[in-house]
């Protein structure tokens, strides 16, 4: 189930913070990326709950420090909603997130966001912007805010198209 999990890509370490009652709360966050294909769509062409609960099996492995059992949630999110029911499109270039939030007995918590990156190999690249976090610095993203059309360009030696985004950031230095 997904992509193959080699001995040289491990697991991000978590982001952990503590609230006012001492329980501590983890965020792991990772990336794959996968090829989209016409004619064998990806996990059927729509990713559903059971995929990620497979996907998760595969790739992670879960425990808890203290006695008890551990209870989890499941969302996948695409373009920013919840399409957990529906399943998210795998036919198109895009992204979608696994967000998997797994509780122990005490009420720590751990929180994996897994996006997986759906490339289309024979077009020109697209920019991703990920279901969880807006940038560290600068505004907020708008993820209905459209780019500008690309300036597109066919290289004449290998016929691909390359498409150019232009954009601009200001920052005040004070």
């Amino acid at each position: 189930v997904g992509p193959e999990v080699k001995p040289d890509d491990p697991v991000p370490g978590p982001q952990i913070d503590t609230d006012e009652n001492g329980l501590k709360h983890a965020a792991v966050y990772d990336s794959i990326n996968e090829e989209i294909d016409e004619s064998a769509p990806l996990y059927g062409g729509n990713f559903d709950a059971a995929d990620a609960r497979a996907l998760l099996q595969y790739r992670y492995q879960f425990s808890a420090n203290v006695a008890g059992d551990m209870t989890g949630e499941l969302k996948i999110m695409q373009s920013g909603k919840d399409v957990t029911a529906a399943g998210a499109d795998t036919t198109t270039a895009g992204s979608f997130t696994v967000v998997y939030k797994v509780t122990d007995a005490d009420g720590n918590t751990t929180t994996l966001y897994l996006t997986d990156i759906l490339t289309d190999p024979n077009a020109p690249p697209v920019v991703v912007y990920p279901d969880y976090v807006d940038p560290i610095v600068g505004p907020p993203i708008d993820p209905d805010k459209p780019l500008a059309d690309p300036t597109v360009k066919k290289d004449p030696k290998t016929g691909k198209n390359h498409a150019y985004y232009e954009d601009w950031a200001t920052e005040v230095i004070r």
